[in-house]
């Protein structure tokens, strides 16, 4: 708990969109929102299990607030669908597979659900590359740009209409990266 406060920062706070007071209904969006990093590198390094870890979801009901119940849904109906992972090397060769779920999977029942727990959508993004994956010197020959941006450090299209989509429905769009890389 101490080294995950001391690794926590906060980038930019514009008209107070922090603090969320409790009982704030809000909307998480993304799929890092139902797979965190964490979660990505314990399986990756075949330890841990998900039951002995807090997820997001759980760490923000146990502030206070109330979470949309419909994204929690659609998010764990596509996350085998959508799964992000970084498949790395120590020979510098990988891929990043940012799996954030496009737009053209959110239909009037996700979009519908936002009203009712619209004080603020919280976005997360996230990146897993690290200590035997770190991103290679040559990008475009690692599969690594795609939509022209290079995955593994900058916001692909896929999460920059998710933003979008957050700033058209929401007064307040946090954004929260959960990243062992800069992006």
């Amino acid at each position: 708990i101490q080294v995950a406060a001391e690794g926590a920062a906060l980038l930019k706070n514009e008209n107070s969109a922090l603090p969320l007071a409790s009982g704030s209904k809000v909307t998480l969006l993304g799929m890092g929102s139902h797979v965190p990093m964490y979660d990505i590198a314990q399986g990756a390094a075949g330890i841990g299990n998900r039951d002995q870890i807090t997820s997001f979801e759980e760490a923000f009901g146990d502030r206070g607030l109330q979470l949309n119940p419909t994204m929690i849904s659609f998010y764990d109906g596509l996350k085998d669908k959508y799964p992000p992972a970084y498949q790395g090397s120590y020979t510098g060769a990988g891929t990043v597979i940012i799996g954030e779920v496009p737009q053209s999977e959110y239909g009037s029942a996700q979009t519908g659900s936002f009203a009712g727990y619209n004080d603020a959508a919280i976005i997360f993004l996230e990146r897993n590359v690290g200590e035997g994956g770190d991103l290679p010197d040559n990008p475009a020959a690692a599969n690594l740009v795609s939509d022209g941006v290079h995955d593994g450090l900058q916001i692909n299209n896929d999460e920059r209409d998710l933003i979008k989509l957050a700033k058209a429905n929401f007064p307040k769009v946090i954004v929260l990266l959960n990243s062992s890389n800069p992006i």
